[in-house]
């Protein structure tokens, strides 16, 4: 749908493609996740688009913007669960921000909506736990950094000296965590999960990252999507016959949000070739020198490309990721 509706638009498919996935990270959150030995595999990604000036990367930030403001009523549209809407609320930090205001904007306290919301079934009575406590949805520690110019954002001095390990540390999902705020106090995170997307070019991203962090730690949490120029040509802007609007691409991420619960998992034959694939990349990470951070993190990137694309399909017949 969303490659469907920038036809018309200057943006490379791959780009919008990109875009449409972290979106469904964005807004899907830690309620579902890939099972992971004996834990939990969420989908969260670091994504930067890198492009020469003028092969339209705005339009990708412009996009998912579009897409998580006042996400919520989207998904009212989806269901008639009156907690899933509350629980699917995105905080989208789109301006310039420290490592303090980052932390600011992923505080329970200060998230929007309902700080508590008792879980109820379909007749409207509470929800009980095993233990006999009434099941109850506490605000999380999640957000999605969108940035139109990710030079400033990680201006050199700043990210090395503050925003870079806070990054790297907050790119692993946590249950909790204990932070110093700006005034020397702790706050307590719970659910941590942080996105981000944002666009720069090759010289701003090479001028930027010291060499020290190029090849391993930031940017081997990164997945870099690179198309030099924009593979269309269009004076003007033009929506194609039958394509859905801006309207029916938020209200479908809505359904997607209020449908994507709870573990997934590989089939069989998934497994299968996950094993083969990841034999062949594991001898060649071992061989690759100062590649070998990036490269190791490639089985989990997978699996979360993976799931996220089993997501974007309009059903929901099981919980299983297939070839």
């Amino acid at each position: 749908d969303v490659i469907y509706h920038y036809r018309g638009h200057e943006v490379s498919k791959l780009f919008m493609y990109w875009a449409s996935l972290i979106a469904i990270a964005g807004v899907v959150k830690r309620e579902a996740y890939l099972v992971n030995g004996n834990g939990r595999l969420f989908t969260n990604l670091y994504l930067l688009i890198v492009g020469d000036s003028g092969s339209a990367k705005n339009t990708v930030t412009d996009f998912v913007k579009s897409m998580l403001d006042y996400f919520e009523h989207a998904v009212m549209e989806a269901t008639s669960d009156e907690y899933i809407p509350e629980m699917k609320r995105v905080d989208a930090v789109t301006s310039g921000a420290t490592r303090a205001g980052l932390q600011e904007a992923m505080k329970p306290a200060n998230k929007r909506g309902k700080k508590t919301i008792t879980m109820r079934d379909a007749y409207g009575n509470p929800i009980m736990k095993k233990n006999g406590q009434i099941a109850e949805y506490f605000q999380t520690s999640e957000i999605t950094i969108v940035q139109e110019e990710m030079s400033v954002f990680l201006n050199r001095q700043q990210f090395l000296d503050d925003l870079l390990p806070w990054l790297i540390n907050m790119y692993d999902p946590k249950d909790r965590e204990e932070v110093l705020t700006r005034n020397g106090g702790r706050e307590e995170f719970r659910n941590i999960l942080v996105n981000m997307v944002g666009n720069t070019t090759p010289v701003a991203l090479k001028d930027t990252l010291p060499a020290g962090v190029q090849s391993d730690g930031f940017l081997s949490r990164c997945l870099l999507i690179y198309q030099s120029y924009t593979d269309h040509m269009f004076p003007d802007i033009r929506i194609p016959e039958m394509a859905p609007t801006q309207d029916d691409l938020k209200r479908n991420l809505g359904w997607i949000a209020a449908t994507t619960f709870v573990q997934y998992d590989l089939t069989p034959e998934a497994k299968e070739w996950f094993t083969k694939w990841y034999e062949v990349k594991w001898n060649e990470g071992r061989a690759s020198g100062v590649l070998a951070g990036l490269k190791s993190r490639h089985k989990v990137m997978i699996k979360k490309i993976a799931a996220l694309i089993r997501w974007q399909r309009y059903e929901r017949n099981d919980r299983l990721i297939h070839l």
